[in-house]
């Protein structure tokens, strides 16, 4: 669409905003509602899915795995709880190999907010009490 394109053409001749950030889990999430929305999505299912895999292997808590059962709404901070600490040592791990960090990104309560609204729509989507015309609304 029209605005989609005009935000593109402004993301690539301006760049990102100043103090970008603050409020968005990567310079290109600024460059239209949906990217946002794209960027932070994948950036939770990153978490999710470095968190299962190294519950797998043994380096992270076998709770953190997507195959447990319903966490709720409320246990975004768990899996924050789990993330940071994790994240923080793969980081590490990568520096004593010469490597840039695995996971470089920061993630500020803007974002941390938004992450938070992903893990509820998921966590809806997901539920065992979940059917199409709940999730419809």
């Amino acid at each position: 669409d029209a605005d989609y394109q005009a935000a593109l053409n402004r993301h690539y001749s301006e760049g990102a905003p100043a103090r970008w950030h603050e409020r968005f889990v990567s310079s290109y999430a600024t460059m239209h509602a949906a990217e946002d929305w794209a960027e932070t999505f994948a950036h939770y299912l990153h978490i999710r899915d470095t968190l299962d895999t190294s519950a797998w292997s043994g380096l992270a808590p076998a709770t953190a795995t997507f195959d447990r059962p319903v966490l709720g709404p409320s246990a975004f901070q768990t899996i924050l709880d789990m993330w940071l600490p994790l994240s923080w040592s793969l980081n590490m791990v990568n520096r004593s190999m010469g490597h840039d960090d695995l996971y470089p990104f920061v993630l500020p309560p803007a974002v941390l907010e938004k992450m938070k609204f992903i893990h509820i729509v998921v966590d809806d989507v997901t539920s065992p009490s979940s059917t199409p015309a709940a999730v419809g609304g």
